[in-house]
C-alpha cells in the first residue's frame, strides 16, 4: 500500500500512520475512501486524449480506408447497374430496331412482291391487250380483205349476169314485144293515181317540161297516136307529148315528166334484181362480221 501511496505521490507519514493502523486492525476501521478530482479529471482526460489518438490515427485511417473501400464498392457496382441498364437498353434498342428492321423487310419484300407482280401482271395485259388488238386488227383487215375480193366477185358476177341478161333480152326483142309493151303503158297511164293525175296535169301545164314518151325502138304512127289518144283522156289539157327513142331501156317504155314517170321496161326489173343482189351480199357480209 506504500509503494502506491508512493505512486500516487502520497507519502505523508500522517496518511502512511493512519492507513497501517486501519489495516492492522481490521476488525475495528472503517474504509474511509478518498476521492480525487484531480486524478479523475486527469484520467478522463487521458482516456479522452486516448481516444482521440486512437481515433485519429488508428481508427479513423481504418475507418475512412472501409469508407473509401465502400464508397470504391457502391461506385463500381452504380456504375456496373449503370453499364447494365445501359446494356440493356441497347440490347431493347437494339432488338427494337431489329424487329422493325424485320418488320419493314417483311413489308418491303411483300412491297417488292406485289409491286413485281402487279407489274408483271400490267405487262401481261398490256401484252395479252396488244396480241388481241393486233389479232382483231389482223381479223379485220383479213375480213375486209375477203369481203373485198367477194364482193368484187360478187360485183363482176353481177356485172356479167345483168350484162348477159340485157344482151339476152335485147336479141329477143321483137314487134311482138313491142306491140305489147306500148299496150302495158297505156293500160297504166288509165290506171294512173289520183296523185300521179295532179302531178301530170301540173307538169303538162308547164311548156318548159313537156311530158316525153321515151321507148327502145321508134314507135310506129298509130303507136304514137295510141299513147296521145290514152294520155287525153286522163290529161284532157295537156298540150304537148313528146317521143324519143333510148337504147339504154332493154325492152322498155316510159312516160316522163319533170321527175315523175309511168314505165314498164325491163332494165327497172334487172335494176330491182341488181339491187336485191347488192341488199343480199350487204347482208350476208354484216353477218359474217
Amino acid at each position: 500500500m506504500c509503494c502506491h501511496l508512493l505512486l500516487c505521490r502520497r507519502d505523508d507519514s500522517a496518511v502512511c500512520q493512519s492507513l497501517l493502523e486501519l489495516y492492522r486492525r481490521p476488525n475495528q476501521w472503517r474504509l474511509t475512501v478518498l476521492f480525487d478530482w484531480f486524478t479523475f479529471a486527469a484520467q478522463i482526460i487521458n482516456f479522452l486524449i486516448l481516444m482521440w489518438l486512437l481515433k485519429r490515427f488508428l481508427y479513423q485511417p481504418v475507418l475512412n480506408a472501409i469508407d473509401a473501400r465502400e464508397q470504391h464498392i457502391a461506385d463500381v457496382l452504380s456504375q456496373t447497374e449503370a453499364s447494365q441498364r445501359q446494356a440493356a437498353e441497347q440490347q431493347a434498342l437494339l432488338l427494337q430496331k431489329n424487329a422493325a428492321f424485320d418488320n419493314d423487310k417483311t413489308a418491303m419484300f411483300a412491297q417488292v412482291k406485289d409491286q413485281a407482280a402487279a407489274q408483271l401482271k400490267l405487262q401481261l395485259d398490256c401484252a395479252q391487250q396488244e396480241v388481241q388488238s393486233k389479232r382483231k386488227q389482223w381479223l379485220k383487215t383479213l375480213r375486209e380483205e375477203q369481203q373485198a375480193l367477194a364482193l368484187s366477185i360478187h360485183q363482176r358476177i353481177r356485172q356479167a349476169v345483168m350484162k348477159l341478161t340485157r344482151q339476152v333480152l335485147t336479141d329477143l326483142s321483137d314487134s311482138d314485144m313491142e306491140i305489147q309493151m306500148v299496150k302495158v303503158l297505156t293500160q297504166r297511164i288509165s290506171a294512173m293515181t289520183q296523185e300521179q293525175r295532179i302531178q301530170f296535169t301540173q307538169i303538162s301545164a308547164d311548156k318548159n317540161h313537156p311530158l316525153i314518151v321515151k321507148c327502145a325502138f321508134i314507135l310506129s304512127p298509130e303507136q304514137q297516136s295510141e299513147i296521145t289518144q290514152v294520155l287525153l283522156t286522163q290529161l284532157p289539157n295537156h298540150s304537148e307529148l313528146t317521143f324519143m327513142q333510148d337504147a339504154n331501156l332493154i325492152g322498155g317504155i316510159e312516160l316522163l315528166g319533170n321527175g315523175s314517170k309511168i314505165s314498164w321496161n325491163i332494165t327497172d326489173y334487172l335494176s330491182e334484181l341488181d339491187l336485191n343482189i347488192e341488199h343480199l351480199l350487204e347482208h350476208k357480209f354484216r353477218s359474217q362480221e
